[in-house]
Order: structure tokens, then sequence, then C-alpha cells
């Protein structure tokens, strides 16, 4: 598919933003459960 020598970020990089995509994806799934409890 492409090569990943060419690639902008490095592995560890994309790692990161692995874990803090998750990590969002969490923060906004729990804010919108509080928001639907409360309402």
């Amino acid at each position: 598919m492409f090569d990943l020598s060419n690639t902008y970020f490095t592995l560890k990089e994309v790692k990161f933003l692995e874990k803090l995509a998750i990590i969002l994806l969490f923060i906004i799934t729990d804010y919108e459960n509080n928001n639907q409890t409360h309402s």
C-alpha cells in the first residue's frame, strides 16, 4: 500500500497518536453519557 520508511510519522508517534485517539474517544463517550443521564 505505502512505504513505511517514507511516512511522516515514526512508529512511536503513531502509537502515541493511537493512545491519544483512544483517550479522546473515551472522554467524548463519557461526556455524552453524562449529558444523557443529567438531562
